[in-house]
Parts: C-alpha cells; structure tokens; sequence
C-alpha cells in the first residue's frame, strides 16, 4: 500500500482513461465548486481536500483528503453554483488508499469506458 501521496506525486501517475490528471487552474476551480455545493451533513462539509483527477466522459473528480479516515473520494459535481439543499449531494465514494481507489475505482472506471466505446465502434 502506498502512504499519503504528495500531489507532485500524481505528475507521474499511471493514469488509465477515462482518468486524467487536472491543470492547476481546474483544480482551483473543482475545489471550489465542492466548497459550494458540500453543505453540513455532508461527509466532505468543511474536510480540506485537493483535487487531483478527472474523468473524461462524467463530472467525477477525485479528491485526496486531508484529516479524513478515507484517503481519497471521487465526487459527483453538481454544478449548481449554491450549496445543496441536501447532504446526499454532490455525490461521493470515499475510499481509504489509492490503492482502494486503483482497483475499485480507477479500474472499474476503465472498464465501463473501454464498453461504452467498443458498443459505440460496434
């Protein structure tokens, strides 16, 4: 299991589609938005957080967590500019490790993405 990762880390990450590493501006615009949008009850509602990655083909992002038990959590951005009226928005899977992440996430991800184009080529 890798230990917390500095962001410089995810410089030479081996990114698998449909993730992508984020430019500096997207990342100050994602964690912004989740500033927004995470009300109380929200289980990143006031979490320091960085984001580091984004799908290509949906809103989520990834974060890495500071001072949460999870590690890492992918979440769905709404975009509605306001905070949600409730905590089940925006959407979030927590995960404890990138290595967590690597498998049930990242993975997984790839694997739709990589169906989604064959029936799409088909």
């Amino acid at each position: 299991m890798l230990s917390r990762m500095k962001e410089d880390a995810f410089n030479d990450f081996p990114w698998v589609l449909p993730w992508q590493k984020i430019s500096a501006n997207g990342r100050e615009a994602y964690e912004a938005e989740l500033r927004t949008e995470a009300g109380p009850g929200h289980p990143l509602y006031e979490v320091e957080f960085t984001a580091i990655a984004r799908t290509c083909h949906t809103d989520d992002v990834l974060f890495q967590l500071n001072g949460h038990e999870a590690e890492f959590a992918v979440v769905h951005l709404t975009y509605v500019g306001r905070q949600e009226s409730s905590a089940k928005w925006p959407a979030v899977i927590l995960f404890r490790d990138i290595d967590h992440w690597i498998l049930r996430g990242m993975l997984r991800d790839a694997a739709i993405f990589e169906d989604d184009w064959s029936d799409r080529a088909a």
